[in-house]
């Protein structure tokens, strides 16, 4: 392999997969488009742009030498479904009162024998689960008034 060669970089795309580290420093990480490769961190002093990038995180990676990551930039992040989403302290506040209405709505009907009408399963008691958070939605629906 030549200078020339060594000094190029390429661009790789992916997903990260898997993370390593040695004393509690990143070391390297592996894409979704390559499982059974490893793409290593180059020393500080030989980095480009750099972020450190999270598990699910979709990257742009510039490679020299195949393995050596010179830079790191994020593309997307993959953010986890149960991750709230920023809200105002109004808004989840009326969120907090809405799923307690709803959670006492539900526990009444059932304290006092109730059973309500599913439109495909025929009568439900209340020995089945009721969707609480649908009341809720509902209830915040009508509150909001949007």
């Amino acid at each position: 392999m030549t200078a020339d060669t060594q000094s190029k970089t390429l661009p790789v795309e992916g997903k990260v997969t898997r993370k390593s580290q040695k004393d509690g420093v990143p070391t390297g990480l592996q894409l979704d488009v390559a499982p059974d490769h490893w793409y290593n961190y180059t020393r500080q002093e030989w980095r480009d742009d750099w972020f450190e990038p999270s598990e699910g995180d979709f990257v742009r990676l510039q490679v020299g030498g195949g393995k050596w990551v010179k830079s790191i930039e994020l593309l997307e992040s993959e953010k986890a479904p149960w991750d709230p989403a920023p809200t105002s302290r109004e808004t989840s506040i009326i969120r907090q009162t809405c799923i307690k209405a709803a959670a006492e709505v539900v526990a009444g009907l059932a304290s006092r024998g109730y059973y309500i009408e599913d439109e495909n399963s025929g009568p439900l008691t209340m020995q089945v689960s009721i969707d609480v958070q649908a009341i809720a939605q509902e209830l915040e629906r009508w509150v909001i008034r949007e």
